[in-house]
């Protein structure tokens, strides 16, 4: 240990009281700022580091760790540690952040067992608007677990810390393995062959969600790779859609998982309270509140049949879902000289231009924050195995004699109408020798109860134009 209570430090500014921890490389002070009078955590690097002849690479990922941090500050993200300054103190660099005073969740949850659904939803919706934050500048952490999310005492609100890990996942590959924490890491942290990315904090995060409602460290993804199957303890009462959410982010193959953490809270179900904690909406809304002015004014609307795509993006910026179904599937019929037809073909799809294609999906994905559109529909047919009626029954495209069976907020429901087909459904009319009698049956219904003739518009979905759609964004 360096320093002792009592030292002074940046000329008598700070004023060390306690060591609050240490780790494989990094050691951290409670000081106090006497100039704000505020308590302050001090981080800076171990007696042992400091002998390391990998000094100098410490020392650098160190300044990324602030650097990250400092571009972080402008948001004030209330679930991030704050970075104040940084200074040298006996040409050791010094870190100076927000103390936070509360209690690990790792120790929470090891001292007064399992949490319950609802708050252990709420604290990780809130780990995964900061992560969303630190996604948005291009990072990714690498080290999301319970042990690096502090609960603020008195409060319902958690803060995620230790930022060591960090990479840009633009060039998030790695000549060095990174640290990883057991049962906590994917299974692209533990090799430099395997690309690191945004579904990477995925993985942890999910982990760390069953972990805090089950007080087991979950297996790691080695064992995983090894054969061995994450189970959830049989005593315990936990939601079938919460599992599959923490088995999906947990997926050994990256690509199995949602590819942001967007889109895997969009598997989760929202608390019961809008009050206390934020929904998934609300944390949408906070990924989108310093984008959509500038999707709008940098959206690529290129077409290759000159078509106006400025309706369509206007509508999904509004979040106007079902009005811009409307405006897609009205502009798929223009692009495929269908209009007078009224619905589209598996032809037709299969001659679709590429441009406008994609030209729609990317309006959809990014003004939903990745939660509605053809690639998310993709992703969704892919993990079913390509079973049309499992995919159909997870994106909420259902029917059930016309009844409105539909789950319009299902991830991946939209766009709908281009799949559709719709046929009238009369009480009794089917093939063959049925078909012969029905007539009678009917003029006898009519005399007694008219209102039995009213039919049904059922809605049916044309499997051929979805795969051939699907197959052109490859």
């Amino acid at each position: 240990m360096f320093w002792v209570p009592g030292e002074k430090l940046e000329g008598g500014k700070y004023i060390v009281q306690k060591v609050l921890g240490q780790g494989g490389f990094g050691i951290t002070y409670l000081a106090k700022d006497i100039y704000l009078d505020r308590n302050v955590v001090l981080k800076t690097f171990n007696k042992k580091i400091t002998y390391n002849i990998n000094l100098p690479k410490f020392e650098e990922k160190f300044t990324n760790e602030a650097k990250i941090l400092g571009n972080l500050v402008n948001f004030r993200h209330s679930n991030i540690v704050q970075l104040y300054e940084c200074f040298k103190e006996d040409q050791l660099l010094c870190l100076v952040m927000e103390y936070i005073e509360g209690e690990n969740l790792y120790k929470i949850v090891t001292q007064k067992g399992a949490l319950d659904e609802r708050e252990a939803l709420k604290y990780i919706q809130q780990i995964g608007s900061a992560l969303i934050a630190v996604h948005e500048q291009n990072f990714i952490h690498l080290d999301v677990n319970p042990n690096n999310i502090l609960l603020r005492t008195g409060k319902s609100e958690v803060v995620l810390i230790d930022f060591g890990n960090v990479l840009n996942f633009k060039n998030a590959s790695t000549t060095e393995l990174l640290p990883t924490s057991q049962g906590y890491s994917p299974s692209e942290q533990y090799t430099t062959k395997l690309k690191l990315g945004t579904y990477s904090d995925v993985y942890s995060l999910a982990a760390t969600l069953y972990f805090l409602l089950t007080r087991t460290t979950p297996i790691s993804s080695i064992d995983i790779f090894l054969g061995q199957e994450l189970n959830f303890p049989k005593n315990l009462k936990i939601r079938d859609s919460i599992k599959r959410a923490i088995l999906t982010g947990m997926s050994l193959e990256s690509e199995n998982r949602p590819q942001s953490v967007q889109e895997w809270l969009g598997l989760l179900p929202t608390t019961s309270s809008s009050n206390d904690s934020p929904s998934i909406h609300s944390i949408r809304d906070y990924s989108k509140r310093k984008s959509v002015l500038s999707l709008q004014t940098n959206d690529d609307l290129s077409s290759e049949y000159n078509v106006d795509y400025t309706r369509l993006r206007d509508l999904l910026a509004a979040e106007k879902w079902k009005e811009a179904d409307k405006e897609t599937f009205d502009i798929m019929l223009k692009v495929t000289g269908r209009i007078e037809k009224s619905c589209l073909s598996s032809e037709s799809i299969e001659n679709f231009p590429y441009t406008d294609l994609h030209t729609i999906d990317k309006l959809w994905v990014g003004y939903s924050s990745e939660r509605f559109g053809f690639s998310i529909q993709k992703r969704i047919w892919k993990s079913v195995d390509y079973n049309f009626k499992q995919f159909r029954a997870q994106v909420g495209w259902k029917t059930f004699l016309g009844f409105n069976t539909q789950k319009k907020d299902a991830r991946g429901h939209y766009p709908v109408q281009f799949a559709q087909r719709r046929s009238i459904w009369f009480f009794g009319i089917e093939k063959g020798w049925r078909k012969r009698i029905m007539p009678h049956i009917y003029i006898f219904i009519v005399g007694l109860i008219p209102l039995l003739l009213l039919h049904f518009i059922v809605p049916k979905y044309n499997r051929k134009i979805v795969v051939y759609l699907f197959a052109i964004l490859d």
